[in-house]
């Protein structure tokens, strides 16, 4: 389970300087700093860990060159600190008071906050309470409690039972878990039993149902009614439906399609969809449906490579490389492309460029 996260931590960790008021190092300024996005899969695995930096801050206060002095031991936070630090504003450091280039070293803590035993065996308790009174909602969440041991030990069986009592009870999300459940036991995503569940849920909208309805409909080729049911989903904030949809929409020939699938995009990427999040990249470096952004083109394939996604390590190698939209960086370029590489969907991606 994912624990509440406590705020990040940034510390300075230079050595006391000798009172020489001509002399002063540099300093980041944290005012109207965005701190450094939690890369999702750190994040599930609750990966956590102290990252230590080095900054190159030039005489415009301006990051020239930066490296990672002691890993978190896990790379992806050590990137994610490293790159979401570089777009903070930095006063110089200083010399008989002219501003000029020098380094500054800095911590970056990444910490999750852990739960309170006796909260949550309470709440656990009231959940319990409240499904055996015949609450649905309440059935629902006690269920997944026990089909994924959260806060409980697993069980199964249990956990499918307390599910059917609220799915019977009209809950379409339960009824949508139902339809999960009946495919995962029949080792295939969409049979008729699981479709039965799946299209009582997306009667009643539930958006994850109105997706894999959409899907079953599009490989039936009965396009227009998949079309139909994938906008719905997206338009009630599904979010693989608006990065699926926003895709396919973004490379029409019709500029009000383009922007509305750009628009999905935007959505689909504020959940923290990769996928989408490369595709708005893509955008902003080529100009298409927006300006050509290069900064921001690099920060979104930076936001994407954190979150492990080959394509988008690839393509922000080839901007560290050449400087475009970020400083320079061969060596960080050369790290990229090597766990680039090292991924097992390398090809697929690289072929995709």
């Amino acid at each position: 389970m994912i624990r509440a996260l406590a705020p990040f931590l940034l510390i300075a960790v230079q050595a006391l300087q000798p009172a020489v008021a001509a002399t002063t190092k540099p300093v980041v300024q944290f005012e109207g700093c965005a701190l450094p996005l939690w890369p999702l899969p750190s994040l599930r695995a609750e990966h956590s860990g102290v990252v230590t930096l080095s900054y190159l801050i030039g005489a415009d206060g301006r990051v020239r060159e930066s490296r990672i002095k002691k890993s978190s031991g896990h790379a992806a936070l050590d990137l994610a600190a490293q790159e979401g630090i570089e777009r903070c504003s930095f006063t110089p450091g200083t010399e008989n008071g002219k501003p000029v280039t020098a380094w500054m070293d800095m911590q970056y803590v990444w910490t999750l906050e852990p739960d309170d035993p006796a909260v949550i065996a309470k709440k656990t308790q009231e959940m319990l309470a409240a499904a055996e009174r015949g609450d649905a909602e309440s059935q629902y969440q006690l269920a997944w409690s026990y089909l994924e041991g959260r806060n409980v030990e697993k069980d199964e069986v249990q956990g499918r039972q307390w599910l059917l009592k609220a799915a019977e009870q009209g809950l379409a999300s339960a009824q949508a878990g139902m339809g999960m459940l009946e495919g995962k036991l029949a080792g295939a995503p969409r049979t008729e039993a699981a479709m039965v569940w799946y299209r009582k849920a997306a009667e009643q909208g539930d958006a994850s149902a109105l997706f894999v309805v959409a899907t079953s409909l599009m490989e039936a080729e009965k396009i227009e009614e998949a079309m139909d049911k994938l906008d719905e989903s997206a338009d009630k904030g599904f979010p693989i439906a608006q990065e699926i949809l926003g895709g396919m929409l973004i490379d029409s020939e019709d500029e009000d399609q383009q922007l509305y699938g750009f628009t999905l995009l935007q959505k689909a990427a504020d959940q923290s969809m990769t996928g989408a999040i490369v595709k708005l990249a893509k955008c902003y470096a080529s100009g298409k449906v927006v300006a050509r952004d290069d900064v921001k083109a690099a920060k979104l394939y930076s936001e994407a490579a954190a979150n492990g996604n080959v394509e988008a390590k690839i393509a922000l190698a080839g901007f560290y490389e050449s400087g475009r939209g970020v400083n320079k960086n061969p060596e960080r370029a050369k790290r990229l492309m090597q766990e680039a590489n090292e991924a097992p969907t390398a090809g697929a991606a690289a072929a995709g460029q």
